[in-house]
């Protein structure tokens, strides 16, 4: 098992429902989590996606990309909305998501990045 599969296999006990599957036919891999809570949003779960990159986990995690029909329950914009992208013929919005500061891979991973988006639904930085 590579280190994408297991780190997918780590997330499991939370996001049963998580998926991994090639991106486009490529060597990337797009990391699906069906329902990730999206509390005070305007449904209370959404589809977020992760595109991991071939590269990965020497190049870092960047962007996510959620239900183009979620918004937060204020009706306000969309924080770091970076527009529509269709992914794996699924309609996705862009958000422009990543860690911040100097990137350190082994603590800096997929697990960490799936679980910093409850973050970002709750309005705050990484």
């Amino acid at each position: 098992m590579d280190r994408v599969a297991e780190e997918v296999e780590a997330l499991r006990p939370r996001f049963d429902s998580i998926s991994c599957a090639p991106l486009g036919g490529g060597p990337e891999r797009l990391v699906v989590v069906p329902d990730y809570p999206s509390p005070g949003w305007s449904k209370p779960t959404c589809r977020v996606a992760v595109r991991v990159p071939v590269q990965y986990p020497e190049q870092r995690l960047d962007l996510i990309f959620i239900d183009p029909d979620v918004a937060p329950g204020s009706g306000g914009a969309v924080p770091r909305n970076m527009g529509s992208v269709d992914l794996n013929e699924q309609p996705w919005r862009q958000i422009s998501w990543h860690f911040g500061g100097s990137y350190d891979p082994s603590r800096q991973n997929l697990v960490a990045f799936v679980h910093s988006v409850t973050s970002y639904f709750a309005g705050e930085r990484v």
